[in-house]
């Protein structure tokens, strides 16, 4: 850990939690343990949910990026978090803090962010 609390890694998020060793990382303790989660692939960061939900403690702020269309912009990823939440074994209040449109990226679609607290 670094002097200012912060822990970096840089793995694949989904055998930190798993549990999967690839010899480089040690994986020990990711469940249940991050405080805030960044999920800024936005093509893709709906593929980590499930990895997202389990890696979450018992307060935790997720920042999820995702390309939408502008006439629903944020729905979508609402939905996805929710729907990971409830497939999970965990309990979680799901609250979105804040929905930001961070750039246009195509013609009527843009990259947004979604805060979304999960707390239990």
């Amino acid at each position: 850990m670094s002097p200012t609390g912060l822990t970096a890694v840089e793995a694949d998020v989904r055998s930190l939690v798993d549990g999967a060793d690839d010899g480089e990382v040690d994986v020990t303790g990711y469940r249940d343990w991050a405080d805030r989660l960044v999920a800024n692939l936005p093509h893709s960061a709906d593929e980590f949910l499930d990895t997202a939900v389990a890696a979450a403690g018992d307060d935790c702020l997720l920042h999820y990026y995702d390309i939408q269309h502008e006439d629903d912009p944020f729905g979508p990823g609402r939905r996805a978090i929710r729907a990971a939440v409830a497939a999970s074994d965990d309990d979680y209040d799901v609250t979105v803090e804040t929905e930001q449109v961070v750039r246009s990226y195509a013609p009527h679609e843009h990259n947004v962010c979604l805060d979304v607290r999960l707390k239990r």
